[in-house]
């Protein structure tokens, strides 16, 4: 169950590259450099900032290279609602597009924010905060993940279940793995099997699938004996 910081794809977006002497720049879609290499590492560009390294520590630029928030931090991720989480001395915190500090490093672990409330980790256990930094989730599951849709899975006991935001749980934690909610349905993993749940915990497609991803577009992808197959939302198989 993997807990990531994402980074926000656009439109017309820089992509990193490396050159031959290992340092980091962007080219356009085009391919054309727009920033010449001279980073030790070049993120994802997330709300117009890029996170970028020189001289060990991370900072942000905007799209025509120039730094806008000092290189100061031991790691940094994109920007997600207005804040990136920075670490800084092994603690994690959320700075604004200003490189004001918005939130304290203070976190074992903290996670971009989505709809309005980020993931953290705080002596081993996981909750959320706000985005003044107000605990609105008190740590108490062994991991957590973005909320989305309204909902975000949760893990008590070695099971997985769901929770909404004043942290009541809508849905048992009885499952091995689970996804995130997208259009109303989120994978879930029973006795080695996948299938796929509502929010209100039904077993709308009974788990058979060896591997399943999320929905989208009304489709989804998944892997039954060994075959790749995409099925639509009544668990038909769809060309």
């Amino acid at each position: 169950f993997l807990l990531m910081a994402g980074f926000t794809a656009q439109a017309q977006e820089l992509k990193s590259f490396m050159d031959a002497s290992g340092k980091f720049g962007y080219r356009d879609d085009a391919g054309k450099m727009i920033i010449a290499p001279k980073y030790e590492a070049a993120y994802s560009f997330s709300e117009g900032l890029g996170a970028v390294k020189q001289n060990g520590k991370f900072g942000f630029i905007n799209k025509t290279g120039k730094t806008v928030i000092a290189h100061k931090y031991d790691v940094a991720y994109g920007f997600s609602e207005g804040l990136a989480v920075v670490e800084l001395n092994g603690r994690y915190g959320f700075i604004d597009k200003t490189g004001k500090v918005a939130i304290t490093p203070q976190y074992d672990v903290a996670l971009d924010f989505k709809e309005g409330l980020a993931v953290i980790r705080q002596s081993g256990k996981f909750g959320f905060i706000s985005k003044t930094g107000k605990v609105a989730i008190a740590p108490g599951f062994d991991h957590a993940a973005n909320f989305s849709e309204g909902l975000a899975a949760v893990r008590q006991n070695d099971k997985y279940g769901f929770i909404d935001k004043t942290g009541k749980v809508v849905i048992a934690p009885t499952y091995n793995e689970v996804g995130q909610f997208s259009e109303g349905l989120a994978f879930a993993e029973l006795n080695g099997k996948v299938g796929f749940i509502d929010q209100t915990g039904k077993v709308i497609i009974p788990p058979k699938y060896d591997i399943a991803g999320s929905f989208k577009n009304g489709r989804a992808t998944v892997l039954l004996n060994d075959k790749e197959l995409h099925i639509d939302k009544n668990g038909q198989e769809v060309k």
